[in-house]
């Protein structure tokens, strides 16, 4: 395994109850293809499993998505699939949940539900009860 490999490998915990699908997703990222490539992942589950909504509990280590590659990520997600489910992001690292709001700004002005939080629980509630 090369040095960026070895940096940026994940690892991702599925778990479905009816239709909610629970990711957990580890390991590292710092990069855009690595991001892209662990959502691409969470995408194919979705799809294979027919999920209507999507929470996913980030423990990767490493900096989130520079706001520059925003833009190129939410391209990246177009016809993934992900347009059609509710989608609850939760970020670990409380200091860098104003980074990551960015990303569901840019996510909800394409058509996507998403919502990002610091609690599971703040997240599994607004997938259960939230605006629809």
């Amino acid at each position: 395994m090369s040095g960026d490999a070895a940096r940026n490998a994940y690892g991702l915990r599925f778990t479905l109850e009816r239709r909610h699908l629970h990711v957990r997703v580890v390991g590292h990222k710092d990069d855009l293809a690595t991001t892209v490539a662990c959502w691409r992942d969470f995408a194919a589950e979705v799809r294979r499993t027919g999920a209507v909504t999507l929470l996913v509990e980030d423990d990767l280590q490493g900096p989130p998505l520079a706001p520059e590659d925003m833009p190129a990520f939410m391209e990246a997600m177009k016809g993934e699939g992900l347009a059609e489910v509710r989608i609850a992001y939760v970020e670990a690292i409380a200091q860098r949940i104003g980074q990551v709001e960015v990303g569901e700004i840019l996510a909800r002005e394409l058509g996507f539900v998403a919502r990002v939080f610091a609690s599971r629980m703040d997240a599994e509630m607004w997938l259960r009860h939230g605006e629809r």
